[in-house]
C-alpha cells in the first residue's frame, strides 16, 4: 500500500543482488491516491478501512493547509462515531485518524472540543478525557525521543562517542532543553560548550 503523493511512482518489484547471488520480489502495490475520485464511494462503504483510506486522503490533500485538515478530522470522527461499531473498534480507528490528521497544538485543542460537543449531544463517551491527553502524551514523547535520537548523532557526528554522563543528561532532559542543546551542538568547538549554562 503507496500512501505517498507522487502518481507516478508505482513500484512493483524489489532486487537485491549481492556476490553473485540475486533475490528479486514482484509484488502487486495499491496506490491510495487512486481513490481521489472515489470519495463518496469510500464515505458510503460499510468498510471500517474506507475511513482510514479517506483520513490518508485528507492528510496528503492538506499537507499546507491545518484548518481545512481539522475540518477532515472532525467530520472523520464524526462519521466513525455513527458507524456503530464496538469501543474497542471506534478507538483503533480513532488512532489512525488522529495519527494521520495530526494537527498544531492550538487546532488540537479545538478538535477535541468539537468532538466532545458531539459526544455529549450524540450521547457517547468513546474516547475518554483521560485517554485523549494520554494521547497526546504519547505523541510528545515520540517527538521527544526523536529530539533525544537526533541530538545524540549530531553530537557523535562532531565529537566522538558520547560518554555515558551525557547520555544520561540527553535520557532526563526536557524538550525545551534538548532544542537549546542542538542549536549549540551545531556550532559548539567542544562537547563541553554544548553543555555549558547560558
Amino acid at each position: 500500500m503507496l500512501t505517498d503523493d507522487r502518481p507516478d511512482w508505482r513500484p512493483a518489484r524489489y532486487e537485491q543482488a549481492l556476490w553473485g547471488c540475486r533475490a528479486l520480489l514482484e509484488f502487486p502495490s495499491v496506490k491510495l491516491l487512486d481513490y481521489r475520485d472515489r470519495v463518496a464511494a469510500l464515505e458510503a462503504s460499510d468498510n471500517p478501512f474506507a475511513l482510514v483510506v479517506l483520513a490518508q486522503l485528507a492528510a496528503t490533500a492538506t499537507r499546507r493547509d491545518p484548518a481545512t485538515r481539522l475540518e477532515h478530522k472532525i467530520g472523520l470522527t464524526r462519521r466513525l462515531y455513527r458507524r456503530g461499531l464496538e469501543r474497542e473498534d471506534i478507538l483503533s480507528l480513532y488512532a489512525s485518524i488522529d495519527w494521520v490528521l495530526a494537527l498544531p497544538d492550538a487546532l488540537e485543542e479545538d478538535y477535541h472540543r468539537c468532538i466532545q460537543t458531539i459526544e455529549e449531544a450524540e450521547h457517547m463517551q468513546y474516547v475518554t478525557t483521560a485517554e485523549r491527553i494520554g494521547m497526546k502524551k504519547g505523541r510528545q514523547e515520540g517527538r521527544q525521543e526523536t529530539q533525544r535520537e537526533l541530538l545524540e548523532q549530531l553530537l557523535a557526528v562532531r565529537f566522538g562517542p558520547l560518554p555515558d554522563l551525557v547520555e544520561t543528561r540527553l535520557a532526563e532532559a526536557e524538550s525545551v532543553q534538548l532544542a537549546a542543546w542542538f542549536q549549540r551542538g551545531l556550532t559548539a568547538s567542544t562537547l563541553e560548550a554544548v553543555f555549558e549554562p547560558t
